[in-house]
């Protein structure tokens, strides 16, 4: 199975390799993200973080009830970044807890060990975020990368992680500087 999330045209889904698509659900809808845990695929919607058990057959909404644009994954905890900040799930979506990284937009999310990154959007706090005890506090991490624009990306690569940013830039940092606790 394949899975393409669209821009207003919801999910495609090719059984054959991308040879043939098929709607897969959301129509008339954009979906930002996409993430596979265990057995449950989960697509961030305009609406909703939604979950299928079935490879992509069917979907489910997990009642996030906020547009999602990243999703992560570590242990039995989701991570949700949202348009109003990021949640967690101990439970596979079936409950959500705010975090207080909140009233602003979270693009993009990753994971190193416990560590949960965050990169924010508009309209403020933009920048990237890091929480070292599971989303229960947060610190500011833009010292070394100059001024951030909004953040759409985050990958980790090696010692570094990459910011990829609304205005065609790419950010490089070393990783280790960033998930420090002092800020």
């Amino acid at each position: 199975n394949v899975l393409a999330g669209t821009y207003g045209n919801g999910i495609k889904r090719s059984t054959d390799n991308g040879i043939t698509w098929n709607q897969s659900g959301f129509d008339f809808q954009s979906i930002w993200c996409l993430g596979i845990y265990g057995n449950n695929i989960y697509a961030g919607a305009q609406q909703d973080l939604h979950v299928s058990t079935n490879n992509g057959q069917t979907w489910a909404p997990t009642f996030l009830n906020n547009q999602t644009f990243s999703v992560a994954f570590n242990g039995n905890n989701v991570y949700a970044g949202t348009g109003t900040g990021l949640y967690i799930s101990t439970n596979s979506g079936n409950s959500w807890s705010q975090t207080p990284l909140y009233n602003v937009e979270i693009h993009a999310i990753t994971l190193s060990g416990n560590n949960i990154i965050a990169g924010t959007y508009f309209p403020n706090r933009t920048g990237i975020h890091v929480s070292t005890d599971n989303g229960s506090s947060w610190l500011t991490k833009n010292q070394g990368f100059g001024v951030l624009p909004a953040i759409n990306s985050l990958h980790i690569s090696g010692n570094y992680i990459f910011a990829g940013t609304e205005n065609y830039s790419m950010w490089r940092r070393v990783l280790s500087e960033v998930i420090q606790v002092q800020n």
